[in-house]
């Protein structure tokens, strides 16, 4: 994919490791990040919800954008890892969520948003941005 990734694009690279945890992932993430260099990994949000993961990516590389992945909105946990961004669902996320994200310089991303009207509900509300399944909804 990095090998693919159309000029200017932005790639959201999600650890997935909330139940089985694969040692050194992030050691390994970083490395092939290092190998493509600054103007790729300036375009690179490294997201979990395993909040212990984005400790350690954390801890690898302190320049690197971090997103956490939130169940349940947690502003501290957020500006303790240096977040550039708040990821929630569609169905948890508030405007106040929204709201104390952008005072805290926070972008904040909505899953999984596959209707456009969602979409524009969501933009309304002040969210940066959302993931869907459908590249053609426009935001």
């Amino acid at each position: 994919l990095l090998d693919i990734l159309p000029a200017g694009a932005r790639l959201n690279l999600e650890i997935k490791n909330d139940n089985n945890l694969y040692p050194g992932i992030e050691k390994k993430i970083l490395n092939m990040l290092n190998a493509y260099g600054p103007p790729l990994k300036e375009r690179i949000i490294i997201s979990s919800f395993d909040y212990a993961a984005l400790q350690r990516v954390r801890a690898l590389d302190a320049g690197l954008k971090i997103g956490v992945l939130q169940r349940r909105y947690n502003l501290r946990q957020l500006l303790d890892i240096a977040a550039c961004s708040l990821h929630m669902s569609k169905e948890r996320i508030t405007r106040r969520h929204i709201l104390q994200a952008h005072e805290n310089n926070l972008k904040v991303f909505v899953y999984t948003v596959n209707q456009p009207a969602e979409a524009a509900n969501l933009k309304a509300m002040g969210a940066d941005g959302i993931f869907t399944d459908y590249p053609d909804i426009r935001f």
